[in-house]
């Protein structure tokens, strides 16, 4: 009877030991999941912070490329005047020109 009860002993305490092995893998595999979604958010927020970085660096070239293309034209528009004022200069000296050569 006392071999009896030891092995029931045994057997509920083997039974409580792989309960409780049971219950810490749970909580392992719980665990590892959870720290697979916080690697996975914490991927997304730094993808995201990547896009948004890309985006800013793409705004900055476009804003960069639009002031040289309007740079470019602000010059051409002064070039342009400047030619017209160097035209009209040059036909009030040919004018001047044309003016001695008569009262000559």
């Amino acid at each position: 009877m006392a071999m009896e009860t030891d092995k029931e002993r045994t057997r509920e305490m083997d039974n409580e030991d792989t309960m409780e092995m049971d219950k810490m893998r749970m909580t392992e595999d719980r665990t590892t999941e959870m720290d697979k979604e916080r690697i996975t958010e914490t991927d997304n927020e730094r993808t995201v912070e990547m896009d948004k970085e890309r985006t800013t660096e793409m705004d900055k070239e476009k804003t960069m490329e639009m002031e040289k293309e309007r740079t470019a034209e602000m010059d051409n528009e002064r070039m342009t005047e400047m030619d017209k004022e160097k035209m009209m200069e040059t036909d009030k000296e040919w004018t001047v020109e044309m003016n001695k050569e008569r009262m000559t």
